[in-house]
């Protein structure tokens, strides 16, 4: 049985090799990439599709920039990330992210594991135990 996932991938594929500077299909297999959890490739080709939308909607650009975002954070690439949630409109949201990727950049300058940090937090938080 051939999964959706990998027929979407090479339809995107096929598509990017007949019009290789149009945005669309390359943000559609950034997003086919990312689900399959190729966070890396998922977010070079995000920062192509980026790159080569000139005259796209605000709302398209801002969709780009939350994937080229969260792949950079799986591959812990938090100067990638950093720069392109700066590029995000102004907002709450935005002004959060900025500041949690700055302490996740802060940590990995450090020298300090954020996965192996948080593990340590988690298990060392009470738990409950029912009685009784």
């Amino acid at each position: 049985m051939i999964s959706l996932t990998s027929t979407a991938e090479a339809a995107y594929k096929l598509a990017t090799s007949f019009t290789p500077n149009d945005p669309a299909p390359i943000s559609n297999l950034s997003a086919v990439g990312f689900e399959l959890g190729h966070y890396g490739e998922a977010g070079e080709l995000a920062v192509k599709a980026l790159s080569l939308s000139v005259d796209a909607d605000e709302a398209w650009k801002q969709k780009i920039l939350s994937r080229i975002v969260r792949s950079f954070v799986h591959v812990q690439n938090y100067e990638g990330a950093l720069s392109a949630a700066q590029r995000m409109v102004e907002s709450q949201e935005r002004e959060s992210l900025i500041s949690h990727l700055r302490f996740l950049l802060d940590l990995s300058q450090k020298g300090i594991d954020a996965v192996a940090l948080r593990k340590s937090i988690v298990m060392s938080l009470p738990r409950y135990r029912p009685c009784l």
